[in-house]
């Protein structure tokens, strides 16, 4: 296919703005992704901050209440410190455990026969870590609420007193963490790192439940790895992709999750976008109007140089006109020149006429002479012919006296023979004397 010069002009605009709008485009995209991340991440680190903030002071306040017990532990009589210690922390129950089997309760009345503090994992595990300890979450066994154990072994001259615990319902932490504006079709949830399970999730049915059991994206090491890098992680759960930020708690072993849908956080990037993308367009459709009418505009001296090139080109074109130059650029220039061109042509063509005319003369004098030359040769052929048919007719005549004189010859050869036949009989007669004269045969011509 062949393309105008104009057509040339206007495609290499187009693409110059096609490129240029589709650079400026991704930049600005690129550039609206990182501000609508670092957006997400600022909303996201800050809400982590003060929710995991909070939690750690709901905490440690509970820590604080429970270890303020520890100075009454020897007492005589401690459940009158055990309700005050409960009401200030409000615990659903704290109790101590001693190495002989007792138990004391807040709650006298929930102490049973058979129960034995010494087979509790919260009083073996504190016992075991010489420390405070945070228990896994679960149900209590009388109350069936859900809840955790703050235990911390008691020590006297270096002897075990027992073990205090404080049981921390959670419901309420539970309700917060759900209830936390993280924003649209975004949530929070809490997981216990020591078994890995879920202490708070929109979802009731995944509490204390593996967190794999929700998405196969979500382990322990994943988790970690996130957490030291303290990014947001794309992660697709149950086929929808989703932005995830963990966040540790600070003197716990919980870990504050906040799970994100990206559709909705980048539903007002794509939004931009796609108005950036039909800007884009609508500019580019709008230059590339504005550079059709300027080609066109400035090829309008350019396509009157070419129409005159085309009408002289035809063999009907007028010599005599020019072009009016009305710009001093290359298209001008381009003007000057054809009327330089097509005045240097008008020129040589009438020089040209004017020497045809002098060939035409001299063609028609030529002409005229051997006009005359051919009518002289006709007369000279003519009598040359004249004269071939004379001689033509003097050969047959001297052919016919030849053959007439060959008949003569034969006769008188005949007459000859006769005599001699007859001279054998008679007396010899001289033959000189009867020879008749004989003419000379003609030579031919």
């Amino acid at each position: 296919m062949t393309l105008t010069l104009k057509q040339k002009l206007i495609g290499a605009s187009l693409s110059a703005v096609v490129l240029m709008a589709t650079a400026l485009t991704w930049l600005a995209a690129n550039q609206l992704n990182n501000q609508t991340r670092n957006g997400v991440y600022s909303r996201v680190n800050s809400l982590s901050t003060a929710a995991t903030d909070g939690i750690s002071d709901w905490v440690n306040i509970r820590r604080d209440i429970a270890s303020a017990f520890n100075d009454h532990a020897s007492q005589a009589d401690v459940v009158p410190f055990l309700k005050q210690a409960r009401n200030a922390g409000g615990f659903d129950d704290i109790f101590l455990g001693t190495p002989q089997g007792d138990m004391y309760r807040s709650h006298p009345e929930r102490n049973r026969a058979d129960y034995d503090p010494r087979t509790r994992p919260w009083y073996k595990d504190a016992n075991s870590a010489g420390k405070q300890i945070i228990t896994t979450a679960y149900q209590d066994a009388i109350t069936n609420a859900l809840l955790v154990t703050i235990a911390e072994p008691v020590r006297k001259n270096g002897q075990l007193v027992g073990v205090v615990g404080a049981d921390v319902l959670i419901d309420q932490l539970i309700d917060d963490v759900i209830n936390l504006d993280a924003g649209k079709n975004a949530y929070a949830m809490l997981i216990n790192k020591q078994d890995g399970t879920f202490l708070a999730h929109p979802n009731k049915s995944l509490l204390l439940q593996p967190i794999n059991r929700y998405s196969s994206a979500f382990s322990l090491s994943a988790i970690d790895t996130q957490m030291r890098s303290n990014q947001i992680e794309n992660m697709q759960i149950k086929g929808v992709d989703k932005l995830v930020h963990f966040t540790a708690i600070p003197d716990t072993d919980w870990i504050l999750g906040i799970e994100m849908d990206q559709a909705t956080e980048e539903a007002s990037m794509h939004s931009l976008m796609r108005q950036l993308f039909i800007t884009s367009i609508v500019i580019t459709i709008i230059v590339v109007a504005i550079v059709a009418w300027l080609v066109n505009f400035l090829f309008r001296d350019l396509m009157r140089v070419s129409d005159a090139l085309a009408e002289i080109a035809s063999g009907e074109g007028d010599l005599t006109q020019r072009l009016e130059p009305r710009s001093d650029d290359e298209v001008g220039q381009l003007a000057l020149n054809f009327n330089r061109f097509v005045g240097n042509m008008h020129q040589m063509v009438m020089r040209l006429r004017d020497v045809s005319d002098s060939l035409g003369q001299q063609a028609q004098t030529t002409a005229s002479q051997a006009e005359e030359r051919s009518t002289r040769i006709q007369h000279q052929q003519d009598e040359i012919n004249m004269v071939a048919t004379a001689i033509n007719e003097m050969a047959a005549a001297t052919q016919e006296i030849a053959g007439n004189a060959d008949n003569t010859a034969q006769t008188s050869g005949e007459t000859v023979s006769a005599a001699e036949h007859g001279s054998t009989k008679l007396p010899k007669v001289s033959t000189r004397s009867l020879a008749l004269p004989v003419k000379s045969k003609p030579q031919q011509v």
